[in-house]
Order: C-alpha cells, then structure tokens, then sequence
C-alpha cells in the first residue's frame, strides 16, 4: 500500500495501512492482523496539516566585505588563512578545517584568490557567484582568477562557498 506517501511518526502509525500485522512474543510468532485493524477504526490516525516548506533565501553576500585581506596574507596550511582586515592591526584566522575536501595548499590559496576577485563583480547570490566562477574556470582556466595560476589548485565551488560562508566578517545584504 502507499504507506510511504503518509507522515509516519511511531509503529502504531502503520496498522491502518499494514496488510498483515504479526506480533512476536516469546519466540512464537503470531497474526494479529484482525486486532490490530479494530485497533486502528477505534483511534484513527490524526496527521497534523504542516505548512508547505518554503525554500531558503538565497544568500546575497555583501561583496564590499568580502575584501577582507588587505594587509599581509598567510596560508598557513590547507585549513588555515591568517590575514590582517581593513583597518585593523590585529591578526585573523579564516578556519577551513571543516571543509574536508580541501587536500592541497594550493586550493586554500585558489579560495583567498577567489574571496579577492569577488569582491569586484557586481552584487548577486552566492550561488550564482560560483555558477559564474565555475563557468568562467571551464572556459579559461585558472587563470581567470590570478594571471600567475602556478601555484594554485582548483577546489570544488562548494568549498569555495563553505569558506566564504566561514568567513567571519562576511556581511549579507538583506
């Protein structure tokens, strides 16, 4: 039966939909298919109405912050960029140790490229930021991000994104 298209939240939830019930009780199995239909016509089952889920809204980065490196810039290994923000003497830390597909330093470095460059194009979703990014790299290489791609590596735009996400001076237009 099409159980499966139903809000299902306990085992009881199925005995109004179930073709055969059986019960295991020490060892011995047993039908009880007829009990459980009664049990089911004395309490009909109550699925609250949820309302429709509604989809996210689209993150909007202000891309004025995401110029964040303005001063000297270190990628410490693949999880870590320190950096000095805009009119600030002390030091930050952009922590990518949870993007776990990050495997080589020059991808850390590809992000920091990729955080400055944004902050030029006009303002628009983060996704279709790195719709446009990916179809740029596809088309031109790396090099659309640095002229001097040497020393880069190429990471998923979902990391890209998850460490913009991270970055802790990101500001969202509302």
């Amino acid at each position: 039966k099409q159980w499966y298209q139903r809000r299902v939240r306990g085992a009881g939830d199925y005995l109004d939909v179930a073709d055969t019930v059986l019960l295991l009780d020490s060892y011995t199995v047993s039908d009880v298919t007829e009990r459980a239909r009664e049990i089911a016509r004395e309490r009909p089952l109550c699925v609250p109405s949820l309302p429709p889920m509604l989809a996210p809204t689209p993150r909007s980065p202000g891309l004025s912050s995401l110029r964040p490196f303005t001063g000297k810039i270190r990628v410490v290994s693949r999880s870590s960029v320190t950096y000095h923000s805009e009119g600030s003497e002390e030091e930050s830390q952009l922590d990518l140790c949870a993007l776990e597909q990050l495997v080589e330093i020059g991808q850390t470095r590809f992000i920091v490229e990729v955080m400055q460059k944004l902050a030029d194009k006009p303002p628009d979703t983060l996704v279709s930021l790195m719709k446009a990014l990916d179809a740029g790299i596809e088309a031109n290489g790396l090099g659309v991000v640095k002229d001097n791609s040497n020393w880069l590596a190429r990471p998923r735009c979902l990391e890209i994104a998850g460490a913009i996400n991270r970055y802790r001076h990101l500001r969202l237009k509302e």
